[in-house]
């Protein structure tokens, strides 16, 4: 803590009273937006949906700095992910399980990336990645948009949850559990 008089000037004159010390650090603010620290899946910013929707404007990716997001979602909704760049730059998403599986995603070139799902089978946490694609032609940060809604997906697109969610090994069911469960599996 230093004390300057009202002249601007320090009235202690002993150098070891003036001397303050500390380890260097660094503080890297070239890739951030409001919603960092989210650079790992660990790291997840969880967003809450609001009446089914969110939307967040004024997002940063980077290349070597990717986004993870975390959301709840509901049996029976239908699910619509859209990431807009709102200037140069091309990044791409991903949309996973709560083990880290890819369950969908969007790879193209257009500014925006979208991801829509018909319906989602058993409450769920899911997570969105949002990396920068890294090559010599792209920017190397992208400032984005992102929407995420919900609504309740068409009646004949419902599925019961039973057996859900079953989509990949690491939670696949018995089938002799099934068997002999007397309920009917469907595939969603």
């Amino acid at each position: 803590v230093a004390r300057v008089d009202d002249d601007n000037t320090s009235g202690d004159s002993r150098i070891s009273n003036n001397i303050a010390r500390t380890s260097v650090f660094h503080f890297d603010r070239s890739c951030y937006d409001s919603l960092d620290p989210n650079d790992s899946f660990e790291s997840a910013r969880v967003l809450s949906l609001q009446n089914g929707r969110y939307t967040h404007s004024s997002l940063t990716v980077c290349q070597g700095n990717p986004d993870y997001y975390a959301f709840d979602v509901s049996h029976g909704q239908s699910l619509d992910i859209s990431v807009a760049n709102a200037g140069t730059g091309d990044f791409d998403i991903v949309l996973m399980d709560a083990v880290g599986n890819e369950i969908a995603s969007s790879r193209t070139g257009a500014a925006t990336e979208t991801i829509h799902r018909d319906v989602i089978v058993g409450d769920q946490r899911l997570y969105l990645y949002i990396y920068q694609v890294e090559n010599t032609y792209n920017s190397n940060e992208s400032e984005y948009t992102l929407t995420i809604e919900t609504s309740p997906a068409s009646e004949w697109n419902r599925c019961e949850p039973e057996f859900e969610p079953n989509n990949f090994k690491t939670s696949a069911y018995d089938l002799m559990e099934v068997a002999r469960s007397g309920m009917t599996a469907q595939l969603c």
